[in-house]
């Protein structure tokens, strides 16, 4: 069945393409000259309060509404996900800097992953074996281990590709609002919400990102990056960003109803 709410949208987000570098304010140029040993006491801080909200929020969950794991995870994890919410609304309503600095940020995320990544093993103790995303969460665990790791020590020049991933990542993180709301909500309206809000923020959102990356591979500099560390993050974010590109492109079949047509061919034939 095709969501004709989808057409427009889409119409809407092929117009302000063009003009998106204009009005998207980047948190990059801020983070210049932060204070990156005292960023990382912020990011553990923040790492664990985030995690610790989450279980108290699943659980708490759980024992009131009496419902199923999945049901208090999806719940926790999109009240988490305001937070990213919060910085995105910031952003564009008063400008950058906003009051949550890469150290939270970065730390909120790592917590957000940390929670997911003990909801899959109690799922799995639970008998629910979840592998894929086990796996997802847990490499985003070590992701956000290895910033904490090699954070301090990248050179300046290699802190501006650092400093692009975490600003294009905190965007992403909005999306899993809608994710989650989803759940709760199996419509047309939960449906579109979500439509929108992946579109939006992991394709339009994305693009000053990758240019700015492509732009360093044209000047020259994103060849000079010192550290392999470096090198990686950059090479899984780009991998990152063509999953999320995929992804769209499953969501607009589907919103078209060409995925639909595609399985009804299959099975006449």
């Amino acid at each position: 069945m095709v969501n004709y709410i989808a057409i427009p949208v889409m119409t809407v987000m092929a117009l302000a393409v063009p003009h998106i570098s204009d009005w998207s304010p980047s948190q990059v140029e801020g983070w210049e000259g932060y204070d990156r040993e005292g960023g990382i006491i912020v990011y553990c801080y923040t790492a664990v309060t985030m995690a610790v909200l989450g279980l108290l929020l699943h659980f708490g969950y759980h024992m009131a509404v009496a419902s199923s794991v999945t049901a208090a995870s999806k719940f926790t994890q999109m009240i988490l996900s305001f937070f990213f919410v919060y910085n995105y609304a910031y952003i564009y309503l008063y400008g950058v800097p906003t009051p949550l600095s890469i150290g939270v940020q970065s730390g909120a995320c790592a917590g957000y992953e940390l929670y997911g990544l003990l909801t899959e093993i109690i799922m799995w103790l639970n008998g629910q074996k979840r592998v894929d995303m086990l796996f997802h969460h847990l490499t985003c665990c070590i992701f956000t281990s290895a910033t904490l790791a090699v954070y301090c020590h990248v050179s300046l020049s290699d802190l501006y590709f650092w400093h692009i991933i975490w600003d294009s990542i905190s965007r992403m993180l909005a999306s899993n609002v809608p994710l989650n709301f989803r759940y709760f909500s199996k419509g047309t309206f939960g449906n579109t919400l979500f439509f929108i809000g992946f579109l939006w923020v992991r394709w339009i959102e994305q693009i000053p990102f990758v240019g700015r990356v492509y732009n360093s591979y044209i000047d020259g500099s994103l060849m000079q990056i010192e550290s392999y560390s470096t090198m990686a993050v950059v090479a899984s974010w780009l991998i990152l960003c063509l999953l999320n590109f995929y992804w769209g492109l499953l969501l607009i079949q589907i919103a078209l109803g060409l995925k639909g047509e595609r399985k009804s061919k299959s099975k006449n034939e």
